[in-house]
């Protein structure tokens, strides 16, 4: 058993537990993170922890944000390994505290299918349409990327199989052909092997059902060929490369641009996947352009300084195809930006970026970066006797799979100058937004010019703040047009969240 686990198993009060998950939030996250065989290493002490301490666990205050992201990666963690027992009392804690504790859709659907538990063969199989719905929608705006989703849907699969006859497992094992078969849930049909399940015999079904769990858990992900750090890469010779001279340089034109050649289709997962085709660069801009455009501008509203009278070097971390650089070069110009320097793991995007600044700024020196977070070093980031650094963090700091204490270390390691850091992410559950907030207070620690700047966090649940209607000029007041509804009852579905950090070191 890890020392956090056994350390939060010895606590007898809230009032120990809050302060001991403030000591070991960053275990908790390293554990959160982990792969399948630490995860399972730990499987008995997460459920000692989860049955013995609930009721304390109950009494937390979840008003504080620290508290919310422990109780999800609980809830989380029990999921993951199909803890069916832990499940309800996690559950109905987050119900008692509804206006605090959010469930993502992922979560959602894994826990309806245990708590309330279904009564009938007719209610597990009702399920089905409401777990696929819900994860499905997690794929598309929250996930990034659907193994977890897999892996949800595979232990509904166990769990009802084991609860259900032979017809009615076999009347359910038809409701996934003919879905397979259609396009209403796509990401059935990543699941190799699913429909070679023998839903008619419940024993050999739970030991294929593992089989493609534990396969989908060791599928080596695919990484971007390595390209070294001094290595210019930039769009050339290409349809668009020479469209994008005929336009004016700015962040709308560009954006109708890309548009224009956009299939009209939604891209995989909510945007975090590395694009490697032209194709995703279109699909992207047109349909998360806008969202992009808005959350920079907002993030560099007063009291960002809203100009600079010395020179300035630019840092797009997970720049994507360079949009918050573009959006900032909109607003401040470009003779005072000394460099920039873009950093992204995907080729075609980080080609795409620098096309894209070139064209802002043709005679500033730009560096390209073709690598992900943890493989940076110091000595891949040339910054040039700068004097002022804005390090830009669009749609980056919430994501999964980068470790934010080497991100940290590395940030400090750069020439000590005076630094701006402007973060800007969706909103999509309390464990990403406390890893931003990690961030933050990591690059507080020890640093007397730490100034905090700005900070918003607006969910789909509390204060309105944006919508691409809205955005457009399609309305001026939500809900005041047959394309959006108003915001009583359920959360709108279209409005944007925002988390938001603007910080100077």
């Amino acid at each position: 058993m890890s020392e956090v686990i056994d350390k939060l198993l010895s606590i007898d009060t809230a009032e120990t537990l809050s302060s001991s998950i403030t000591e070991s939030i960053p275990e908790l996250y390293e554990l959160y993170n982990s792969g399948w065989e630490t995860l399972c290493a730990e499987r008995d002490g997460i459920s000692d922890l989860i049955l013995f301490k609930h009721s304390i666990i109950s009494r937390l205050d979840f008003e504080n944000q620290e508290n919310r992201a422990f109780i999800l990666i609980c809830l989380d963690f029990a999921e993951r390994l199909n803890l069916q027992s832990a499940i309800p009392h996690l559950v109905r804690i987050a119900n008692e505290h509804s206006e605090q504790i959010h469930l993502n859709k992922r979560l959602s659907a894994g826990v309806s299918y245990i708590y309330p538990r279904p009564h009938t063969a007719d209610d597990i199989i009702e399920k089905y349409s409401y777990v696929c719905s819900l994860l499905q929608e997690a794929i598309d705006t929250e996930e990034d990327n659907n193994k977890k989703c897999l892996i949800t849907f595979l232990n509904y699969y166990s769990a009802a199989l084991d609860q259900l006859s032979s017809d009615f497992a076999n009347e359910l094992k038809l409701k996934i052909e003919s879905s397979i078969r259609g396009t209403e849930y796509p990401f059935l049909n990543d699941i190799r092997g699913l429909n070679d399940v023998d839903a008619s015999d419940a024993i050999k079904a739970q030991d294929q059902i593992q089989a493609i769990i534990d396969a989908i858990i060791n599928e080596s992900v695919v990484r971007a060929r390595s390209i070294p750090a001094d290595e210019f890469i930039i769009e050339e010779d290409t349809d668009y490369s020479r469209e994008i001279q005929r336009v004016p340089c700015n962040f709308p034109s560009i954006k109708r641009l890309s548009a224009n050649r956009a299939s009209g289709n939604g891209i995989s997962g909510r945007g975090v996947q590395q694009i490697q085709t032209e194709n995703g660069l279109f699909d992207y801009m047109r349909n998360y352009g806008n969202m992009h455009q808005a959350k920079v501008k907002s993030a560099l509203a007063a009291p960002f300084p809203q100009r600079f009278d010395t020179p300035v070097s630019l840092i797009d971390w997970g720049c994507g195809q360079g949009l918050a650089s573009m959006v900032f070069m909109d607003k401040y110009g470009t003779d005072n930006i000394k460099q920039i320097i873009l950093i992204e793991p995907s080729e075609v995007a980080l080609k795409r970026a620098a096309l894209h600044c070139k064209r802002y700024a043709s005679n500033v020196p730009l560096q390209t970066i073709c690598k992900e977070f943890d493989y940076l070093t110091p000595d891949d980031i040339h910054l040039v006797a700068p004097e002022i650094t804005v390090h830009l963090f669009s749609n980056v700091l919430d994501m999964e799979g980068y470790s934010v204490d080497h991100l940290a270390n590395l940030l400090k390691s750069l020439p000590n100058v005076q630094q701006y850091y402007v973060c800007i992410s969706p909103h999509i559950d309390d464990i990403r937004t406390h890893k931003i907030d990690t961030f933050v207070r990591l690059m507080k620690q020890g640093n007397n010019e730490f100034n905090l700047l700005n900070s918003k966090t607006n969910t789909k649940y509390n204060e309105f703040w944006n919508c691409n209607n809205m955005e457009t000029g399609r309305s001026t007041h939500h809900g005041d047009n047959p394309y959006c509804r108003d915001l009583s009852g359920e959360p709108c579905g279209i409005r944007w969240t925002r988390v938001l950090r603007v910080f100077q070191a």
